[in-house]
């Protein structure tokens, strides 16, 4: 527990037990290197009460998941990214993020699309709003990291992630929408409504332009 009547230093302590946050920035935007340590006592004990139904609803989010993948994947312009499985491959689905191909639809945007979703009942979000190498922690500071992959500019052997440059990474966020994992725990019908909502989107798009 941390007590202050300093502002800077109380930001400072919030930031580094929520993954860097700012408030009033952002949600995904980073100011400094810092952890996920939100959980608290009492949603520990709440999340230890619930792991008797984490099989079944594991299961449940996968085949609802497969059944996204196939028919919202027959969409024109629209692109589950979740792959094929190999066998024996079974996934969790924390989100599940869908790629909008803006130019088979006449340029509408992720935004606009979203809020045709809504009105539709079905809540989706932007997925991250930049790269991670955007964030103002490695913006800011002269940060340096060793052994980046990327195709930076390396001074010294370490990496300035201002010259960073990953144009698919840029595309993909603002084109990639994301339905939560909570969407995939209902019947088989509440997957359907999904894939309506979508087709009806899709087949409606240029009356959102």
């Amino acid at each position: 527990m941390i007590t202050t009547g300093d502002d800077e230093v109380a930001a400072r302590a919030a930031g580094l037990r929520d993954c860097g946050r700012a408030e009033g920035r952002p949600f995904y935007e980073h100011h400094l290197l810092g952890y996920n340590f939100r959980l608290t006592e009492m949603q520990s004990a709440l999340l230890r009460s619930r792991l008797r139904q984490l099989e079944a609803e594991t299961a449940l989010r996968w085949r609802n998941g497969q059944c996204l993948r196939r028919d919202l994947g027959a969409l024109p312009g629209v692109e589950p990214l979740d792959p094929e499985p190999a066998e024996g491959d079974r996934r969790a689905y924390h989100l599940y993020p869908i790629r909008l191909h803006s130019d088979q639809l006449d340029g509408i945007g992720s935004t606009r699309f979203m809020e045709a979703l809504a009105a539709e009942g079905i809540p989706a979000m932007g997925g991250y709003g930049q790269p991670l190498y955007r964030n103002p922690v490695f913006l800011e500071g002269n940060f340096r990291s060793r052994g980046c992959p990327l195709t930076c500019r390396h001074y010294a052997g370490s990496v300035d992630y201002r010259e960073c440059s990953c144009p698919v990474t840029e595309q993909l966020c603002s084109e990639v929408i994301w339905l939560f994992h909570n969407l995939l725990l209902g019947s088989e019908q509440d997957t359907a409504d999904i894939v309506r909502a979508f087709t009806k989107v899709v087949e409606g798009h240029r009356e959102l332009l």
